[in-house]
């Protein structure tokens, strides 16, 4: 994974799986829907949340209002990439 010089102190975990639906010949179609739940703790995994230099200054009231309303309490900041440059 390429990442910017920016966001280079960030300890970040990432998660892709690719499961394979068994497909039934008789029927032609999904002997189960793709996809499958997995039990975590987001509180254990995540310090802070970032919002994105590119989100428009409405995103982040966003993100405390979704963080807020599934009883959820993380450090919310803009990017440091949003931030004036300093020469």
């Amino acid at each position: 994974m390429c990442k910017s010089l920016v966001y280079a102190h960030e300890r970040e975990l990432r998660v892709a799986t690719w499961p394979m639906p068994q497909f039934d010949s008789d029927t032609r179609r999904l002997k189960a829907p793709p996809g499958f739940f997995v039990h975590l703790e987001l509180e254990s995994l995540v310090t802070s949340l970032v919002v994105s230099p590119l989100a428009p200054s409405w995103f982040e009231d966003v993100v405390r209002s979704a963080i807020a309303r599934y009883g959820l309490d993380f450090a919310i900041r803009r990017s440091l990439a949003s931030a004036e440059p300093i020469y």
